[in-house]
Protein backbone atom coordinates (compact mmCIF):
# COMPACT_ATOMS: atom_id res chain seq x y z
CA UNK A 1 0.00 0.00 0.00
CA UNK A 2 1.06 4.05 -0.74
CA UNK A 3 2.91 5.07 2.55
CA UNK A 4 0.71 7.55 3.77
CA UNK A 5 3.28 9.41 5.90
CA UNK A 6 4.32 11.02 2.04
CA UNK A 7 0.07 12.33 1.65
CA UNK A 8 -0.03 16.11 2.23
CA UNK A 9 -2.20 17.96 4.82
CA UNK A 10 -2.07 21.24 5.79
CA UNK A 11 -0.66 20.34 9.22
CA UNK A 12 2.14 18.63 7.80
CA UNK A 13 3.00 21.23 5.48
CA UNK A 14 3.13 23.79 8.01
CA UNK A 15 4.86 21.42 10.27
CA UNK A 16 8.07 20.85 7.43
CA UNK A 17 8.50 24.51 6.12
CA UNK A 18 8.89 25.56 9.88
CA UNK A 19 11.58 23.10 9.97
CA UNK A 20 12.88 23.15 6.89
CA UNK A 21 16.54 24.77 6.28
CA UNK A 22 19.38 24.83 4.33
CA UNK A 23 21.15 21.93 6.08
CA UNK A 24 18.30 19.44 4.71
CA UNK A 25 19.44 17.21 1.74
CA UNK A 26 17.16 16.37 -1.58
CA UNK A 27 16.93 13.29 -3.11
CA UNK A 28 16.79 12.36 -6.85
CA UNK A 29 16.03 9.63 -8.90
CA UNK A 30 18.29 8.40 -11.69
CA UNK A 31 16.92 5.99 -14.60
CA UNK A 32 19.49 3.40 -12.85
CA UNK A 33 22.42 2.71 -10.52
CA UNK A 34 25.30 3.44 -12.93
CA UNK A 35 25.75 7.28 -11.47
CA UNK A 36 29.49 7.32 -11.02
CA UNK A 37 32.11 7.96 -13.32
CA UNK A 38 35.92 6.33 -13.67
CA UNK A 39 36.52 9.05 -10.94
CA UNK A 40 34.26 8.45 -8.78
CA UNK A 41 31.97 11.53 -9.55
CA UNK A 42 28.39 11.83 -10.68
CA UNK A 43 28.16 11.49 -14.27
CA UNK A 44 26.31 14.10 -16.69
CA UNK A 45 23.95 11.84 -18.04
CA UNK A 46 22.16 11.65 -14.26
CA UNK A 47 21.35 14.96 -14.79
CA UNK A 48 18.63 15.38 -17.64
CA UNK A 49 19.32 18.64 -19.32
CA UNK A 50 15.33 18.58 -20.26
CA UNK A 51 14.26 17.99 -17.04
CA UNK A 52 16.80 20.74 -15.17
CA UNK A 53 14.38 23.80 -14.81
CA UNK A 54 11.80 22.62 -12.03
CA UNK A 55 14.19 19.86 -11.15
CA UNK A 56 11.74 17.34 -10.07
CA UNK A 57 13.33 16.17 -5.62
CA UNK A 58 12.43 14.67 -2.62
CA UNK A 59 13.10 16.23 0.63
CA UNK A 60 14.78 13.27 2.85
CA UNK A 61 15.49 15.80 5.91
CA UNK A 62 18.46 16.70 8.08
CA UNK A 63 20.35 15.57 11.34
CA UNK A 64 18.95 17.92 13.69
CA UNK A 65 15.25 18.42 13.53
CA UNK A 66 12.50 15.85 13.28
CA UNK A 67 10.99 16.61 10.14
CA UNK A 68 8.56 14.62 8.29
CA UNK A 69 9.91 13.81 5.46
CA UNK A 70 10.78 11.10 2.65
CA UNK A 71 12.43 8.12 3.11
CA UNK A 72 15.37 7.03 0.49
CA UNK A 73 13.19 4.12 -0.83
CA UNK A 74 10.65 6.12 -1.82
CA UNK A 75 12.78 7.62 -4.69
CA UNK A 76 11.73 3.71 -6.35
CA UNK A 77 7.96 4.97 -5.78
CA UNK A 78 6.84 5.46 -9.30
CA UNK A 79 2.71 6.93 -9.91
CA UNK A 80 1.06 5.00 -12.80
CA UNK A 81 -1.55 7.00 -12.90
CA UNK A 82 -1.37 10.94 -13.75
CA UNK A 83 -4.62 12.28 -11.36
CA UNK A 84 -2.02 10.79 -8.56
CA UNK A 85 1.03 13.29 -9.48
CA UNK A 86 -1.33 16.00 -9.87
CA UNK A 87 -0.22 19.41 -7.65
CA UNK A 88 -1.87 19.58 -4.33
CA UNK A 89 -4.78 22.35 -4.36
CA UNK A 90 -4.28 23.06 -0.50
CA UNK A 91 -7.76 20.99 0.33
CA UNK A 92 -7.16 18.18 2.55
CA UNK A 93 -10.11 17.10 1.44
CA UNK A 94 -9.23 16.21 -2.27
CA UNK A 95 -5.90 13.64 -0.73
CA UNK A 96 -6.65 10.17 -1.70
CA UNK A 97 -6.69 7.18 0.18
CA UNK A 98 -3.32 5.21 0.40
CA UNK A 99 -5.37 2.13 -0.92
CA UNK A 100 -6.72 4.46 -3.72
CA UNK A 101 -3.51 5.74 -5.28
CA UNK A 102 -1.94 3.53 -7.98
CA UNK A 103 1.95 2.91 -8.35
CA UNK A 104 4.45 0.62 -9.16
CA UNK A 105 7.95 -0.09 -7.40
CA UNK A 106 11.24 0.31 -9.80
CA UNK A 107 14.12 -0.82 -7.88
CA UNK A 108 16.53 -0.29 -10.73
CA UNK A 109 16.74 3.23 -9.96
CA UNK A 110 19.90 5.12 -8.49
CA UNK A 111 20.18 8.36 -6.81
CA UNK A 112 22.22 11.18 -5.58
CA UNK A 113 21.74 13.77 -2.52
CA UNK A 114 22.03 17.55 -2.96
CA UNK A 115 22.25 20.00 0.01
CA UNK A 116 19.57 22.49 0.15
CA UNK A 117 22.09 25.40 1.44
CA UNK A 118 24.49 24.57 -1.78
CA UNK A 119 21.73 24.67 -4.08
CA UNK A 120 20.74 27.74 -3.27
CA UNK A 121 24.23 28.97 -3.89
CA UNK A 122 24.38 27.91 -7.49
CA UNK A 123 24.63 31.07 -10.25
CA UNK A 124 26.04 31.78 -13.05
CA UNK A 125 25.83 34.24 -16.25
CA UNK A 126 24.70 33.82 -20.03
CA UNK A 127 24.66 36.37 -22.78
CA UNK A 128 21.53 36.56 -24.55
CA UNK A 129 21.26 39.43 -27.29
CA UNK A 130 22.95 42.81 -27.59
CA UNK A 131 23.55 46.53 -26.19
CA UNK A 132 25.35 49.34 -26.65
CA UNK A 133 28.06 49.60 -24.01
CA UNK A 134 27.49 53.67 -22.47
CA UNK A 135 31.16 54.42 -22.86
CA UNK A 136 32.23 53.24 -26.38
CA UNK A 137 29.20 53.01 -27.97
CA UNK A 138 30.05 50.08 -29.08
CA UNK A 139 27.23 46.90 -30.11
CA UNK A 140 28.06 44.37 -26.84
CA UNK A 141 26.26 40.99 -25.71
CA UNK A 142 23.95 41.63 -22.81
CA UNK A 143 25.10 39.77 -20.15
CA UNK A 144 22.41 38.45 -17.17
CA UNK A 145 22.55 36.71 -14.87
CA UNK A 146 21.18 33.45 -13.50
CA UNK A 147 20.05 31.70 -9.64
CA UNK A 148 18.69 28.53 -8.57
CA UNK A 149 16.46 28.19 -5.33
CA UNK A 150 14.77 25.36 -4.08
CA UNK A 151 11.41 25.54 -3.49
CA UNK A 152 8.09 23.32 -2.26
CA UNK A 153 5.94 21.92 -5.37
CA UNK A 154 3.61 19.14 -3.41
CA UNK A 155 1.97 16.93 -5.03
CA UNK A 156 -1.36 15.13 -4.09
CA UNK A 157 0.32 11.94 -3.50
CA UNK A 158 3.81 13.69 -2.16
CA UNK A 159 4.30 16.61 0.90
CA UNK A 160 8.04 15.82 0.45
CA UNK A 161 8.47 16.81 -3.57
CA UNK A 162 10.47 20.09 -3.79
CA UNK A 163 11.92 21.00 -6.91
CA UNK A 164 15.02 23.55 -7.86
CA UNK A 165 13.89 26.49 -9.28
CA UNK A 166 15.96 28.73 -11.78
CA UNK A 167 15.54 32.57 -11.86
CA UNK A 168 17.43 35.12 -14.62
CA UNK A 169 18.03 38.08 -12.61
CA UNK A 170 16.47 36.77 -9.32
CA UNK A 171 13.23 37.31 -10.48
CA UNK A 172 12.18 35.58 -13.71
CA UNK A 173 11.70 32.09 -13.41
CA UNK A 174 13.70 30.52 -16.77
CA UNK A 175 11.26 27.12 -17.81
CA UNK A 176 13.18 26.08 -20.57
CA UNK A 177 16.26 25.84 -22.69
CA UNK A 178 15.40 27.73 -25.67
CA UNK A 179 18.44 28.95 -27.56
CA UNK A 180 21.83 28.84 -27.18
CA UNK A 181 21.87 31.07 -24.12
CA UNK A 182 19.34 28.59 -22.50
CA UNK A 183 21.46 25.81 -22.99
CA UNK A 184 24.24 27.56 -21.49
CA UNK A 185 21.97 28.02 -18.52
CA UNK A 186 21.08 24.32 -18.36
CA UNK A 187 24.65 23.08 -18.95
CA UNK A 188 25.94 25.47 -15.84
CA UNK A 189 23.08 23.69 -13.29
CA UNK A 190 24.09 20.69 -14.03
CA UNK A 191 27.89 21.10 -14.08
CA UNK A 192 27.04 22.71 -10.57
CA UNK A 193 24.96 20.03 -9.80
CA UNK A 194 27.56 17.28 -10.69
CA UNK A 195 30.12 19.27 -8.18
CA UNK A 196 27.57 19.20 -4.98
CA UNK A 197 26.63 16.07 -5.73
CA UNK A 198 26.82 13.53 -2.54
CA UNK A 199 25.93 9.76 -2.33
CA UNK A 200 25.97 8.53 1.19
CA UNK A 201 24.76 11.36 3.76
CA UNK A 202 23.91 10.41 7.70
CA UNK A 203 20.47 11.63 8.94
CA UNK A 204 21.02 10.26 12.48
Amino acid sequence: MYPERLLPSNDKKNDLLTKFNDNCYLCHWTKDKDILDEQGNLKPECVELKRIFGLSNNLIGENSNNIICSEIDDVYLKITDKKFDEKWDGNDDTVPKPHEINYEVIESRGYFFIKVGEINQIEGIFPRGFEKDPTSNEVIKKIYKFTANVEQDIRITNLCHFEIKIYEDGNKEIKSKKGSWGNIVAHGVRSSLIDIASFDISLK
